[in-house]
């Protein structure tokens, strides 16, 4: 609605929809709002499905930021009954971490943050609920389950929305082409013994992504009475740790320079242009470094400084790169008194920060940078090697 004479940009006065609870993610409420702005500006309602069409398909492809699917429910400890099974989501997370530390106890009506993600064929939306925190800090093992956030939350939703113009979204949302889901991180595991072996918890109950590591010496009776297959399938996850879901064992089938099939990291062409390869790769990660260096100022700027600032010294590096060093040591001194509180930027693998509000962008937005990088240097590296450079 228009408010004054000279005002050009309508605004939405909602009640009680979607756009303004609290109890739903910020994936639909943004989803509603845009919609509702496209019908009543345009009247087109296929500019309404291209919309809906572009967000299924960041969905599917996991191609959004993780704070757009945080739901944060109220949770009233003590009101509930003695079956756990009956909990809300929240309240489960919450006496979860109680457990862990009885001083996380959350005041009554306090809203618990959790996610949904991907879990084993007929798991409850109980055992799917994970805390935001425990996937930014493992995000090779979680996936956000796609198909909960759609029908359940989005779809519904948008039903209610434009059943009234006759939409039909459960006939939009089978037409849709399935997306290629974009690729995982790889995880350092060098700081991770080879001899323990990730098993996965099958007991009732227990929420998805807990993994039970038990020594090799005490999985002996389990690899016993297993087939061969099976041994050499524990075996080559035991030497590799990381491999915990199915999608860790496809083939590469794309380059990463020029996006052919290709069955290693370059292929075949690319490969016989050794530094085409460095220059695409190298200009990928640059780029990346830098973001994540505005991310980190942004950091520093907001905290005072936070856990990643100290003095420099001579054991450790300095924020500005060496070489601008070298170039400026002719004309101006280099020496720690003419710097005395020079504020060292953290690495550009590290996230560590005081703040880990759930509320900012920006601490998605690092983690997310941070596991690009990570995969990035994993990609020039093979990439290199496979171009024969060193």
């Amino acid at each position: 609605m228009y408010e004054s004479p000279t005002q050009t940009v309508p605004t939405i006065d909602a009640k009680g929809i979607e756009t303004i609870r609290r109890d739903t993610c910020p994936l639909v409420a943004k989803t509603m709002e845009k919609c509702l702005r496209l019908m009543f500006a345009t009247k087109d309602l296929s500019l309404v499905r291209n919309h809906l069409e572009q967000v299924w398909t960041d969905v599917l492809g996991q191609r959004l930021s993780l704070q757009d699917f945080v739901f944060a429910k109220e949770v009233r400890l003590g009101s509930y009954s003695q079956n756990k099974s009956t909990w809300p989501p929240a309240a489960i997370l919450a006496q979860e971490a109680m457990e862990v530390d009885p001083r996380a106890e959350p005041l009554y009506g306090e809203r618990i943050p959790y996610v949904v993600v991907e879990g084993r064929p007929g798991a409850r939306l109980v055992d799917m609920v994970v805390s935001p925190h425990t996937v930014l800090r493992n995000p090779h093992r979680f996936r956000m389950n796609a198909l909960y956030y759609i029908t359940k939350q989005i779809n519904p939703a948008m039903k209610r929305l434009l059943h009234l113009v006759g939409a039909d979204i459960d006939s939009w949302f089978a037409a849709l082409a399935r997306p290629r889901v974009r690729p995982q991180p790889a995880v350092d595991t060098s700081k991770r013994s080879l001899n323990d072996i990730t098993v996965a918890s099958r007991a009732t109950g227990a929420a998805l992504g807990q993994r039970l590591v038990m020594p090799l010496s005490q999985t002996s009776g389990c690899v016993a009475g297993m087939s061969a297959g099976g041994k050499r399938k524990a075996l080559f996850i035991r030497k590799n740790p990381s491999l915990q879901r199915i999608d860790r064992f496809y083939a590469r089938q794309h380059c990463v320079i020029c996006d052919s099939l290709s069955e290693a990291l370059v292929c075949v062409d690319c490969a016989s242009r050794p530094q085409e390869v460095a220059l695409v790769l190298q200009t990928r990660l640059k780029q990346r470094e830098r973001r994540m260096r505005m991310l980190t100022d942004v950091c520093l700027a907001c905290t005072g400084g936070g856990s990643g600032c100290r003095l420099a010294d001579s054991e450790t590096q300095q924020a500005t790169p060496s070489h601008v060093h070298a170039a400026s040591s002719a004309t101006e001194p280099t020496s720690a008194a003419s710097r005395p509180y020079t504020v060292l930027l953290p690495r550009a693998d590290s996230v560590a920060c005081v703040c880990d509000s759930l509320d900012c962008p920006v601490l998605f937005s690092k983690y997310e940078t941070s596991d690009v990088l990570r995969l990035l240097e994993q990609q020039l590296h093979e990439g290199l090697r496979c171009s024969n450079l060193f």
